[in-house]
């Protein structure tokens, strides 16, 4: 797949270049500001010098508006880039497509044929877009930043710099903890689901009059939503300790920063102007750190989603012997068509065959799930490219679930192609003709929002 990306891109070589070149030209200009309020505070001001503040104070506008130029041509090139890659694909895809047997379009459905020119390729430049430049920029701002912090003041940048590596520890630290809370509430959940079907419903009900039970099971079910109450207010405490430790530590540059720089001004070691041009650059250093932090709660809560799915379909296949359910599995289907589902089962009869000396699966399983992460461009991956991969490989059953709506598409393989049969929502449960008598209600497995 990278050998074939490289060719593709290889005609759009010097494009990519200048694409490159203006972001390191933004990232530049990015830095200038910050030295031209340090000669401001430090030369301008003390020498009483009116022209060379007039012209650092123009240099404060002119620099900036030079950087929204930039941006302007960096996204221009970065879109012709985009479009150019589409339109040879597109046509690459077109020619190829004359090029295919009779066979090939009685067994494949025009729209999946259009909407492979259409909808996949679309899905495809809109990643382009924006990962084109993402992880350059982001590299290349916190490489330049700390080099000339380091520049200006070597002591001074690493009283900054040493602060970066405390960012992973609460992450780290609270990960697991966020793992253990998620985990809590759901069980707790599930004793409250599982209370409610056995004394609400029609058969139930019947029970608790009969039996004359009613102040029992009453009793009862204040107790599991008492646990619900108490393990959902854990979770939530955890992610705003968490949230609580980033904000910390995002205060703990400055004051590191002004107590040691204020040091070393008053002792003639540095001066004011150093010590404000700093303060600038840490917003550029800290902001990516603080992202992260954010960022790891909802993966923790995502794997916390694909075990309890994992322990459902594990369950079933152990107490029948039809198959086996894996998390993560590495599925290959070609050389250039090559995933990693978040969750597949796969029959017995079927991994013989599907199972290599790799270690990975090279046919398709009979159930593909994914669970979707945040993000527009996670959700489009899962229910655009991803299944039309799936539809086109052979996969018989694709689950997408989605926590942040807590709702699960089905999809089903009628007439050569993956089809929605239904959407699950908050009361339904997931079931599936290839898997005879597994029931899992989806309540038991989405997670209470913090």
């Amino acid at each position: 797949t990278a050998k074939r990306l490289l060719r593709t891109l290889k005609p759009h070589r010097l494009k990519i270049a200048g694409v490159l070149a203006f972001t390191v030209l933004a990232v530049v200009l990015g830095l200038v500001p910050p030295l031209l309020m340090r000669q401001i505070i430090d030369t301008a001001i003390v020498r009483h010098n009116m022209r060379l503040l007039l012209w650092l104070s123009v240099g404060l506008v002119a620099f900036p508006a030079a950087a929204a130029v930039d941006t302007v041509a960096q996204n221009y090139l970065n879109a012709v880039v985009a479009q150019s890659l589409i339109h040879d694909l597109r046509v690459a895809m077109y020619e190829h497509g004359q090029k295919l047997g009779i066979g090939f379009f009685t067994k494949t459905p025009g729209g999946e044929i259009h909407s492979r020119l259409v909808n996949d390729l679309n899905a495809v430049q809109n990643v382009l877009r924006n990962t084109l430049t993402g992880l350059f920029v982001n590299a290349l701002t916190l490489v330049l930043t700390l080099a000339t912090m380091f520049a200006i003041n070597w002591k001074l940048a690493l009283a900054a710099a040493l602060v970066l590596p405390a960012f992973a520890l609460p992450v780290l630290s609270f990960g697991r903890r966020t793992y253990d809370a998620i985990n809590r509430t759901q069980e707790a959940l599930s004793r409250l689901t599982a209370h409610l079907e056995e004394t609400l419903t029609l058969s139930g009900i019947i029970v608790v009059k009969s039996f004359g039970t009613r102040l029992r099971e009453a009793a009862r079910f204040r107790e599991y939503s008492q646990a619900v109450k108490v393990n959902s207010v854990r979770q939530s405490m955890v992610g705003q300790w968490l949230n609580m430790l980033v904000r910390v530590l995002s205060a703990l540059g400055p004051a590191l920063l002004y107590g040691y720089g204020g040091y070393l001004v008053i002792h003639h070691r540095a001066e004011l102007g150093t010590v404000v041009a700093f303060s600038t650059y840490l917003v550029q250093l800290y902001s990516p750190a603080s992202s992260l932090a954010g960022s790891n709660t909802s993966l923790i809560g995502g794997l916390a989603l694909f075990d309890r799915i994992f322990r459902f379909l594990d369950e079933w296949s152990d107490s029948t012997g039809l198959g086996m359910a894996n998390t993560a599995p590495g599925l290959i289907f070609a050389e250039d068509d090559d995933v990693a589902p978040d969750v597949v089962w796969i029959s017995h009869t079927r991994l013989q065959t599907a199972l290599q000396e790799d270690g990975k699966l090279h046919s398709a399983p009979e159930l593909v799930i994914e669970v979707v992460s945040p993000g527009s461009r996670n959700a489009s991956r899962d229910r655009q490219i991803k299944l039309k991969l799936y539809s086109r490989r052979g996969v018989q059953e694709y689950w997408i679930l989605d926590p942040l709506q807590k709702q699960a598409e089905i999809y089903r393989r009628q007439e050569g192609s993956l089809i929605l049969i239904k959407t699950c929502l908050q009361e339904d449960s997931l079931d599936s003709p290839l898997l005879p008598g597994f029931v899992c209600p989806l309540p038991k497995l989405w997670l209470p929002r913090a």
